[in-house]
């Protein structure tokens, strides 16, 4: 069984799925004793920092975005499958960075797991960090 450790909110545009342009580099270990004591600073800043670089790298640009979202009713929502096409790569890539994350030694033994939750009906998404149940503070 895992416990939550942190869940780290978008806080970038959002596309239509839910998935964010990027999530919170805001170090929950300021709130959070818990995560301080297993997640270092640095350590969090290196992850995030990835997480949102490659959303940054793969977002569709603005034109293709505005064309996805003002010409949708005219396409009947055609329009928007280049840029939703895009969306799902950056996910595709984003959840790829949270498998190398996870295999970095320092998570593997403290037992910290990374994942994007994305809960498609109602159009969010956030990172969740988790820890198995089994694992104490360093």
């Amino acid at each position: 069984m895992k416990r939550r450790l942190a869940a780290l909110k978008p806080i970038g545009a959002a596309f239509v799925n839910g998935i964010a342009s990027s999530y919170d580099d805001q170090y929950p270990g300021d709130y959070s004793s818990e995560f301080a004591d297993l997640v270092k600073q640095n350590e969090f800043d290196a992850a995030i920092t990835k997480v949102n670089d490659a959303l940054e790298d793969h977002w569709p640009c603005v034109p293709c975005t505005s064309f996805a979202y003002v010409c949708c009713l005219c396409t009947g929502g055609v329009s928007i499958y280049c840029a939703i096409r895009q969306v799902q790569e950056a996910k595709f890539r984003v959840n790829l960075q949270l498998s190398r994350i996870n295999e970095l030694e320092v998570y593997k033994r403290r037992g910290i797991e990374w994942k994007l939750v994305h809960i498609w009906y109602r159009c969010v998404s956030y990172i969740k960090i988790t820890i198995d149940d089994g694992v104490q503070s360093l």
